[in-house]
Order: structure tokens, then sequence, then C-alpha cells
């Protein structure tokens, strides 16, 4: 089994930073950056399929973070038993990119 390691926290400033070059398609581009870093490096270790916890978020706040994934073709895709606010063994949350 491949050991993955979890994203490097300085992450999200390298890809701030790339991305000025080669801006992410979106309206208003780059608008995935604006999320904070927390959440950048959950949705970096997801698409990656390296597991980390999920960042404490209300429910407020995880229905804004799939907001502001919907418009760019991520959508969450729970595995039965997981999802935030719940405590099950061995799942955790996925999203599934289109």
């Amino acid at each position: 089994m491949v050991q993955r390691r979890p994203p490097d926290p300085s992450l999200s400033a390298h890809l701030r930073e790339f991305h000025q070059r080669l801006p992410l398609a979106c309206d208003p581009p780059n608008a995935l950056l604006s999320l904070p870093d927390d959440r950048i490096l959950y949705l970096a270790a997801v698409l990656r399929d390296t597991p980390v916890p999920a960042p404490a978020l209300s429910p407020e706040e995880w229905q804004g973070f799939l907001d502001h994934l919907r418009p760019h073709g991520v959508y969450p895709s729970w595995r039965t038993g997981s999802g935030p606010g719940r405590r099950t063994a061995g799942r955790r949350s996925r999203l599934w990119t289109t």
C-alpha cells in the first residue's frame, strides 16, 4: 500500500502564487483559491485520495464550502455513514470531480 502524506501546509500559498501566472478557469478566475487555507488543503488531500481529518466546520460553513465548489464541477459524494458531523471508524468524506 502506498503511504500518502498530507499536503504541505505551504501548498495554499504556492497554488495562489502559481495561479497568478496561470489562472484557474472559473468566473471569477482563481475563485477556488479564495477559500481559507484549511479548505484548500483538505480539498487537495481529498483529490489526492490522502486520508486527513476533515476541517472542524459548522454545518453552515460546510454548506458554504460545498456551495463554493459546486460551480467548478466538484460535487460531494459521501460514503454511506460518513460525512461532516458523523463519527465513523475508517470512513471519511469524499469529493467527486467531473
